[in-house]
């Protein structure tokens, strides 16, 4: 017999949603953060982008997490704030602010970015920050020993 995932036909805000849409729901993002940002941003620290996902690393705002980013590193950064955390949590997509040095670390990133993330979006426009999230279609499950996929 087949042990054939259930879940399969609700979106990953579905899942981890609370009961009212309208407010950011954090847990919506902490799924996110664990299955995707996270082990992307460990793939750029290992390389030498400064990249953290922890609360005492994350800034409020673009300015103050830019600023944060240049006070701690001379070299390429990304970052999110708060702000986008819980714009994940309505919309399932946040914005990522960046500083590139050269064109080795942007293409580095991007690549990283794009290997761990169902949703990557920048026109490599260095004003524009980079769209992340889950696409509309995607789907996820959890088998029977617990380990989430996507589909």
């Amino acid at each position: 017999m087949s042990s054939i995932p259930h879940d399969l036909n609700k979106s990953m805000a579905d899942i981890f949603r609370g009961l009212c849409p309208s407010q950011p729901d954090a847990s919506v993002f902490r799924s996110f953060r664990k299955i995707f940002l996270t082990p992307a941003f460990e793939v750029l620290r290992r390389y030498g982008i400064y990249a953290y996902t922890t609360p005492t690393k994350v800034m409020c705002t673009s300015s103050s997490g830019f600023a944060a980013c240049e006070d701690e590193t001379p070299g390429s950064f990304v970052y999110f704030t708060t702000q986008a955390a819980d714009r994940y949590g309505l919309y399932e997509e946040m914005y990522l602010g960046h500083y590139f040095k050269n064109d080795d670390d942007r293409e580095f990133v991007m690549l990283v970015l794009n290997d761990h993330i169902p949703l990557v979006e920048w026109n490599g426009d260095s004003s524009k920050k980079i769209k992340v999230g889950v696409t509309p279609d995607m789907k996820i499950g959890v088998t029977p020993d617990m380990k989430i996929f996507s589909k």
